[in-house]
């Protein structure tokens, strides 16, 4: 799914349904909306704001930056574990 949030001539905004962001990451649909709870990770759009458990989505770009946001977190100076710092948010 496609939207179009930008100026003209950018590029347009793609939507994520949840399967595909537990793909792309991933982890389980669960450990997403827990972490989006905990604050940890962007919160979803709602498709249809005027259906109180209408289906939600995630901004393709928001995705990549959480994405770059992990990988700089790993790249801090003084980090002795790569995998040590994913730990926190992949438990669950």
């Amino acid at each position: 799914m496609t939207i179009n949030t930008a100026s003209p001539g950018a590029a347009p905004t793609r939507l994520l349904r949840v399967k595909q962001v537990s793909e792309r990451i991933g982890l389980s649909k669960s450990r997403i909306y827990g972490l989006v709870t905990e604050g940890l990770f962007p919160a979803p759009v709602r498709l249809n704001p005027s259906v109180s458990r209408s289906a939600t989505a995630w901004l393709d770009a928001e995705i990549d930056e959480w994405i770059a946001a992990r990988v700089a977190e790993r790249d801090l100076p003084g980090k002795h574990s790569r995998a040590g710092s994913s730990s926190r948010i992949a438990a669950g």
